[in-house]
């Protein structure tokens, strides 16, 4: 134990070359660490980082804040090889999962996942959407979301509204049914359309095989 008090909350190090740092925290675990206030550290390797936090198994960190000192408050990892961060909360912000090979990388989690199903998995609590927010610092720079490589986006453009450029200029929409709000030009340049009351402009021909016009 390093810089622990002597009296009340005291410091436990009691797992093999285990040590603790700060008040109320225990290292049960051999090569385990704690530090900070109420950190417990309960298995090999764990480390337990902050304040009401606990690392409960093998080769586990935790970092953050819990909200008290009760078994339901503490911030608890409780999954091997795996890393949890999160404050003010018993459940976690970010989550890190365990690689499945010296060559592999794991996956991460953003809000209460602890088994990422995807390199990243993102969701969100009972009282609010699941969303991603892209925001250029600078207003007149594009965001975008690139799949597979440059040749493929979905983006956001100054002044141009919402584009998707595919990957050998196809993009295959496997739906029953497809509803738009708006109107739709096709092979057509900007202003084609801004004559008439159209939903559906196109430049060249139509080839179809049955037609319905319905007032």
């Amino acid at each position: 134990d390093l810089c622990g008090p002597a009296t009340a909350n005291r410091n436990i190090a009691s797992g093999l070359y285990s040590s603790t740092i700060g008040a109320g925290c225990e290292s049960r675990g051999q090569y385990s660490f704690a530090v900070g206030y109420f950190s417990k550290s309960y298995a090999a390797n764990a480390i337990a980082m902050g304040k009401c936090v606990r690392a409960q198994a093998v080769n586990s960190v935790v970092i953050g804040s819990g909200t008290s000192n009760t078994e339901s408050r503490l911030l608890t990892n409780n999954v091997p090889n795996s890393l949890m961060i999160g404050f003010n909360s018993a459940l976690p912000t970010l989550f890190v999962s365990k690689s499945s090979a010296y060559n592999t990388t794991g996956k991460v989690g953003i809000g209460n996942v602890t088994s990422p199903e995807a390199k990243l998995h993102i969701k969100s609590d009972a009282n609010e959407d699941a969303g991603v927010f892209i925001e250029p610092a600078n207003s007149s720079k594009m965001a975008y979301i690139q799949l597979f490589d440059e040749n493929n986006r979905i983006c956001v453009k100054p002044d141009l509204g919402l584009s998707i450029m595919s990957q050998n200029a196809k993009i295959n929409l496997d739906a029953t049914q497809v509803a738009m709000n708006a109107q739709v030009t096709i092979n057509a340049p900007r202003g084609f359309s801004e004559e008439g009351d159209y939903a559906l402009a196109v430049q060249g021909g139509i080839m179809t095989t049955k037609g319905l016009v319905k007032d």
